[in-house]
């Protein structure tokens, strides 16, 4: 992955039609991921490395939160944007919700490459 392409989330595509889902996701140093929003209430736990997460319709560096590993958040649905990331070690982050899910970028030019042609991200399991 390139710094600044978004994070690559076909791994959760299991997850989007399950009623109740728990993921984790390693993500890398210099991961940048642009604001979006889901339709779910997630409840979101940093379980190793330094998280950075923000609200907001567009990415403000000024507003990004370090979130140290034991820290709890929640990323609200009803399309109440945010934006994450990583500095320079990878962190892992575990979010628990109801599905079915989706991902939907604020700005489609800045979604990540597995988004395709959409504001909405295309992860829905075949």
């Amino acid at each position: 992955m390139t710094p600044g392409n978004g994070v690559d989330l076909s791994p959760w595509r299991r997850y989007l039609q399950n009623p109740l889902f728990r993921a984790s996701r390693a993500l890398p140093p210099h991961t940048i991921i642009q604001p979006h929003s889901h339709p779910d209430d997630r409840s979101c736990f940093v379980l190793s490395g330094l998280w950075y997460f923000g609200y907001g319709d567009v990415r403000d560096e000024t507003k990004l939160q370090a979130l140290p590993p034991g820290s709890a958040y929640t990323e609200p649905g009803a399309k109440r944007s945010h934006f994450a990331g990583t500095k320079d070690a990878e962190a892992i982050v575990e979010c628990t919700a109801m599905g079915p899910t989706d991902t939907y970028y604020v700005d489609p030019k800045k979604r990540s490459p597995k988004c395709k042609k959409t504001n909405r991200c295309a992860q829905r399991s075949a």
